[in-house]
């Protein structure tokens, strides 16, 4: 952590076991995890109108390799919606059927503005983006794979119109 600034390497394994019933053989996989988390707070604080102003930039690269699933039954395994803790997410599903052969780079920008003494946000914008580096091979029905050299990307926009009215815009 330098100063504001946060380098966060990881390595994981995901390990599943399945048991269809008593007579079957057991599926197993085990599949590696490597990801690179950058992320920076940089502050300005105003005592002049009392708003605090943050920039929140944020790299994120992952790699997940395919192993075949094909053996697992797709039980609890959802897509969620895009939205930034998507966007920065390792694994582009959720449950624990399926785990995404995934080859991804994403960066984004968060802005904020803030209330200092009620530490309530009033206005806060993100920006970003994941670029695709290789083909997805594992899907679940109905939904499609990402391309290499693909691209999603998200901008959301909140504002607080009132102490407890806001207003969300979302694009994806």
């Amino acid at each position: 952590n330098f100063s504001g600034i946060e380098f966060k390497p990881a390595v994981g394994v995901d390990y599943a076991k399945f048991n269809p019933d008593s007579n079957g053989a057991d599926s197993k996989r085990t599949i590696p995890i490597y990801s690179l988390d950058i992320k920076a707070n940089l502050i300005k604080i105003s005592n002049d109108d009392g708003i605090r102003r943050s920039l929140q930039p944020r790299v994120l690269a992952v790699y997940i390799p395919y192993v075949d699933q094909s053996d697992f039954p797709v039980i609890d395994t959802l897509i969620p919606d895009f939205n930034y803790f998507q966007l920065f997410s390792e694994n582009r599903f959720i449950g624990g059927d399926r785990i995404g052969d995934t080859s991804k780079i994403s960066y984004g920008v968060v802005a904020k503005r803030t209330r200092i003494q009620s530490g309530k946000d009033f206005f806060e914008f993100t920006l970003g983006q994941t670029l695709h580096l290789k083909d997805e091979k594992i899907a679940i029905p109905g939904q499609f794979s990402r391309k290499s050299g693909s691209l999603t990307n998200l901008a959301s926009m909140d504002i607080a119109i009132t102490e407890s009215l806001n207003l969300k815009l979302d694009h994806y």
